[in-house]
């Protein structure tokens, strides 16, 4: 692209295309409009969009609403060829009435779906998104109708990972009653995302109706699974058997949703009697978490988790509040001091003693630590800042600690206690002719990277972006100049102001008005 007598390359004329789509692997329907807007503008850029390959990689919200539905699939499979060798994603929605879901009348059996499946490159990860499991067969009669070898259920379709989403409980537990599993095959998947609506509160119970989870997959599909995603609400002894025969299982993601299913000590025993081992676990991730929920750390018997990641984030209003560190969460963290390397708490209440509880000074090999959403005091960093107790001499918390992040936290958090805890990680002295600049010494820190973000505040009023402190920016300054990437804010407040009533040259009232 020309512009004058400069010239812009056009491998970085796609980059920043990128970062005005906030790109990521799948594009949704919006940013797929701004992308071909992007091509309109002229050659030039169309050019460059198409040079950048990552641009047209995934596709995502492709929605059939009906079995006669227009789907060009030509169009599908010539916006995926763009992106050349690079793996390619698809997620597709498929609506149908939730109950007497017919092949003559489903969305499952449009056509152009069928051929899009049959024809598409090799994909790396395929989410379909069904009402019940008949549209899922429906799809795949229509695919066999056509090519007999390339299908959902025939293990042939050459895939990565699939996601599967259905929104009738009733219609799987009609399906998994049948002799055998609901799905006895699937592509070569190594990853398997399965996502359920909520059991209803005081409703139908389909485990009560003899639904088993152990018979939704066949034990060769699960055996070769290397990730493992479940979003549900099941009870914790369905989810056991669902997870009993995952060996080879590294990744493994929990979407809980209620709390009721882990406070029943009989529940809690028949999962140990379940006997699930997940020994190449080394990822944990649970999402929609009660603190009454975090039992299930003491149940799953792993010892060997490098990445824990848990989010409370849920359904209900409130932020929750852990009020006291749990005696499993004690008894899982000393299981995996030796390995644990990355912490994520997301969208929780603590207090400064739950939080130094829950972070004990034996993790030794944490390296990677984000509060996101988290509501806490930073008088947290000023005790860690002080050597623990019971650990040898000149010992400090985290002595491997790379990166801290901070994120979306209030705005009256001060970060000075943070730079404060930096400052005192490692030797430094004052520089009296220069106003008391601090220098460091060597050895260096290990961490080499804080990033602090704030929340908008809440309310009425006028956004005022406040000012950091000088001293702050000082120290802030001389961690970047000791070789730390440090990143703080913007921060903002809000300004209350009653409307003003002109009553003179020099006098004012205020207004009664809201």
């Amino acid at each position: 692209m020309r512009s004058g007598y400069d010239t812009l390359p056009p491998e970085i004329l796609g980059e920043v295309f990128c970062f005005s789509l906030l790109h990521t692997v799948v594009l949704d329907e919006q940013s797929q409009l701004h992308l071909l807007t992007i091509c309109l503008v002229c050659k030039a850029w169309r050019d460059a969009a198409h040079l950048n390959h990552h641009l047209w990689r995934g596709i995502g919200q492709l929605r059939i609403q009906s079995r006669g539905a227009l789907f060009s699939h030509r169009k599908a499979i010539s916006w995926l060829s763009r992106s050349g060798s690079l793996s390619k994603s698809v997620e597709i929605t498929l609506s149908c009435p939730l109950q007497g879901c017919g092949e003559d009348q489903c969305t499952g059996s449009n056509v152009g779906l069928a051929k899009f499946l049959h024809r598409v490159s090799p994909m790396e990860h395929l989410s379909l998104e069904f009402s019940s499991t008949q549209c899922y067969f429906n799809l795949c009669a229509s695919m066999q109708s056509a090519t007999p070898l390339r299908s959902l259920d025939t293990g042939t379709l050459p895939l990565t990972s699939l996601a599967l989403s259905f929104d009738n409980v009733f219609t799987l537990w009609l399906s998994a009653n049948q002799s055998g599993c609901l799905f006895n095959t699937l592509p070569p998947i190594t990853s398997l995302k399965f996502r359920l609506s909520s059991l209803s509160t005081g409703g139908w119970d389909p485990f009560g109706g003899g639904l088993q989870a152990s018979k939704l997959f066949s034990r060769s599909i699960l055996q070769t699974l290397t990730s493992f995603t479940i979003h549900c609400d099941w009870p914790l002894d369905q989810l056991a058997r669902l997870l009993e025969p995952c060996a080879n299982v590294e990744e493994l993601t929990l979407f809980i949703g209620s709390s009721a299913y882990f406070v029943d000590p009989l529940t809690t025993e028949s999962v140990r009697r379940i006997g699930v081992q997940l020994p190449k676990m080394r990822t944990l991730r649970l999402r929609h978490l009660l603190p009454s929920a975090m039992r299930l750390l003491d149940i799953l018997p792993v010892n060997r988790v490098t990445h824990l990641d848990l989010s409370f984030a849920g359904p209900w209003e409130a932020q929750q509040n852990v009020r006291s560190c749990p005696p499993f969460w004690a008894a899982f963290i000393r299981r995996n001091a030796d390995t644990l390397r990355f912490v994520r708490l997301h969208d929780v209440k603590l207090s400064s003693g739950v939080l130094l509880e829950m972070l004990p000074p034996y993790l030794i090999p944490l390296e990677t630590l984000i509060l996101d959403r988290v509501n806490f005091n930073s008088d947290i960093f000023r005790q860690w800042a002080v050597p623990p107790i019971y650990v040898e001499e000149g010992a400090k918390w985290f002595p491997k600690l790379k990166t801290i992040k901070i994120l979306q936290v209030f705005p009256m958090f001060d970060p000075e206690d943070v730079f404060s805890f930096l400052t005192y990680r490692r030797p430094f002295h004052t520089e009296p002719e220069e106003g008391n600049a601090i220098s460091f010494r060597e050895p260096p820190d290990s961490i080499k990277q804080l990033v602090i973000t704030y929340q908008l505040p809440i309310g009425q009023g006028n956004l005022v972006l406040r000012v950091p402190d000088q001293e702050v920016e000082d120290i802030g300054e001389t961690l970047r100049r000791g070789g730390m990437l440090v990143h703080v804010g913007p921060r903002y407040l809000r300004e209350f102001r009653r409307r003003q009533i002109p009553l003179g040259p020099h006098l004012t009232f205020p207004s009664q008005a809201n």
